[in-house]
């Protein structure tokens, strides 16, 4: 018999879509799953939907007030019973053989990811998530990148149950899950397997974070997304410590270093020259940031363009 999915979704006020999302879980080709949907505080009819469905495979639970959708993923995985994780936004879409295909991709790994589908609010795709050319994504290639940006969306995840069971709970100072996820999985595993086929239509709109970002002022994104960034290494710098990890000094140094590199990129103006943050990132990943920064202290943009022209230049003296 296949190993049963649980298939994690927190939802706050999402009543507007999860109805689809639901349909989309209920109607997959894989049929050894259980839905376990968190009510995280919603105040919107959320909880009148969600109780039409009458699935003896769909478990409800909820918080009384909002807690955030880190606690709702914590109390989700919790009371799950099976042996297989996915987490799923209640606004985003299953493809009919998702958690088929998916669980397949676990044959030789403990988790695994897949590619997926950009899409606007009704789901037109506009275009694939990932643009990864190997099979195989390994920690000793990946873990100093990591502590600079994430690389997989939690949505595209699949877990074993023994591994889920090391990396959660997941802090819930923090706003985001997936980070910490593709981290401590890479960490604990060693590898992450990656199915190049868009096993997710991921949905984008105006009341989720990605759907308002072309509504918002380039400094504001920045400056909210640097702030997570904070709290995220806060936490991640507290776990590495207590486990001990072989590598813990040298991570705690890149990511004080890292931390430091955003707060100025935050704050605006000229980044000075970081040399281990170049050997490590290389210059032109120093440039961008630069340039992110110049924007947000509101430089000429004639400066703007001449740092994408020396950008360039850089990047073919570089190839």
């Amino acid at each position: 018999m296949n190993s049963k999915i649980s298939v994690i979704m927190p939802i706050y006020n999402g009543g507007r879509f999860v109805e689809e999302a639901v349909r989309s879980v209920l109607d997959q080709s894989y049929e050894n799953l259980e839905l376990i949907i968190v009510n995280d505080g919603s105040t919107d009819d959320t909880e009148e939907i969600i109780s039409s469905f009458l699935d003896d495979r769909i478990t409800v639970l909820k918080h009384d007030t909002n807690k955030g959708k880190v606690a709702a993923i914590n109390l989700g995985v919790k009371e799950s019973t099976g042996d297989l994780i996915v987490l799923f936004a209640a606004d985003d879409v299953l493809p009919k053989q998702s958690l088929e295909k998916r669980s397949q991709s676990l044959s030789s790994n403990a988790v695994a990811f897949c590619n997926f589908w950009v899409c606007d609010a009704k789901l037109n795709k506009v275009k694939l998530g990932y643009r990864y050319t190997e099979s195989t994504v390994f920690w000793e290639q990946s873990k100093r990148r990591l502590l600079l940006h994430n690389m997989v969306g939690g949505g595209t995840f699949i877990l074993r149950r023994n591994l889920a069971e090391k990396i959660f709970p997941i802090p819930e100072t923090l706003r985001f899950e997936d980070w910490w996820i593709t981290f401590f999985s890479l960490m604990y595993a060693g590898k992450i397997g990656y199915l190049d086929e868009p096993l997710l239509l991921y949905r984008i709109h105006g009341n989720n974070d990605n759907g308002s970002l072309e509504t918002m002022k380039r400094d504001s994104v920045i400056k909210k997304d640097f702030a997570r960034h904070s709290v995220f290494y806060e936490e991640l710098a507290l776990k590495i410590d207590q486990l001990e990890h072989p590598d813990a000094e040298e991570f705690l140094a890149i990511i004080a270093m890292n931390e430091c590199v955003k707060r100025k990129v935050v704050e605006g103006g000229f980044i000075p020259p970081n040399r281990e943050f170049i050997r490590l990132y290389g210059v032109l990943e120093y440039i961008r940031l630069n340039m992110i920064s110049l924007e947000i202290s509101a430089v000429p943009s004639m400066l703007i363009g001449y740092a994408r022209k020396f950008k360039m230049k850089i990047g073919l003296v570089f190839k």
